[in-house]
């Protein structure tokens, strides 16, 4: 940190851990951080100079930086690039969970609202195709307007949804 900091290694509030962490030296040692990095050219600049020499550390980040930029992000695959129908190119975020026997993962595109009605009505339900048919014609369940469109949007898409 420099000549100005010195006395951070012999004070008695901030020479080891456990007094650094006393509630009574917190705001010590956070004003001298602060201080410290308010010195330097910027926030980065700092993060540089500490990662430089070995002290793990990272500044704060806004969610817009780490939704579109900030590496570790990108490099645990929680910002994955997908089609949506009707759409185009869109980001989605995956897991920040990663397990070896289970892994998440992103299946697909986000589904449309009523788009699985029929699937779900009649294997999970064991709804009859009439059933279904009535409930859409008493207006119990409903669907987008977009989802009767959507096969013909896929075969536009040509496989391509999941190779991006």
């Amino acid at each position: 940190m420099g000549p100005g900091y010195e006395w951070l290694k012999t004070d008695p509030r901030t020479i080891d851990l456990a007094a650094r962490c006393k509630s009574e030296n917190v705001n010590l040692v956070h004003d001298a951080l602060e201080g410290w990095v308010m010195s330097q050219d910027s926030v980065e600049e700092a993060e540089r100079k500490l990662d430089e020499t070995g002290i793990p550390c990272s500044r704060v980040k806004s969610i817009e930086e780490l939704a579109t930029t900030d590496s570790h992000i990108g490099a645990r695959e929680m910002r994955i690039p997908m089609l949506q129908p009707f759409l185009g190119p869109v980001t989605m975020y995956g897991s920040p969970l990663k397990f070896s026997e289970t892994p998440a993962a992103i299946r697909g595109y986000a589904p449309f609202l009523g788009e699985h009605n029929r699937q779900v009505l009649s294997t999970v339900l064991g709804y009859s195709e009439e059933e279904i048919d009535t409930l859409y014609k008493e207006d119990v369940i409903y669907q987008g307007p977009e989802v009767e469109k959507l096969p013909e949007e896929l075969k536009k898409m040509d496989g391509a949804l999941g190779d991006t």
